[in-house]
């Protein structure tokens, strides 16, 4: 009986002590819908190709974007994922893109205020893109 009684409060003591981080592991391997490898072209007054980098977690990693026009590539510096799935992204040459993720698609406006048009007017146009 002493044994019974000794190994029954082992075993509560055994369990109390267990940790169920279940819960921890599975908001850990949750992964944001706009995570991966993303690309596309833009169009406009300008026309090219571009890239971006999201990570798991929902953040910009990096980008960047080719232009036809100037024939060079252009650094992604910034890009703000939101919960809602909008975006607005900042190049190294001033170039403001704002888009809106819908599914594995995304499409957008784009504006450099740095450069004009023959019209006087920014550079503008628009993007698509999907996950690769």
């Amino acid at each position: 009986m002493k044994n019974l009684i000794m190994f029954l409060a082992v075993f509560t003591l055994v369990l109390q002590s267990c940790n169920n981080d279940d819960d921890d592991q599975i908001e850990d391997a949750i992964v944001s819908p706009y995570a991966g490898t993303w690309s596309g072209t833009y169009a406009g007054d300008d026309s090219g190709t571009w890239t971006m980098l999201i990570s798991d977690s929902g953040d910009f990693v990096s980008g960047s974007s080719y232009s036809n026009n100037a024939q060079q590539s252009q650094t992604t510096i910034s890009s703000t994922i939101n919960a809602d799935g909008s975006t607005t992204s900042e190049s190294e040459n001033g170039t403001i893109g704002t888009g809106q993720f819908d599914g594995n698609k995304i499409t957008g406006t784009w504006v450099n205020p740095n450069f004009t048009n023959a019209s006087g007017e920014a550079l503008n146009g628009t993007s698509t893109g999907s996950k690769e």
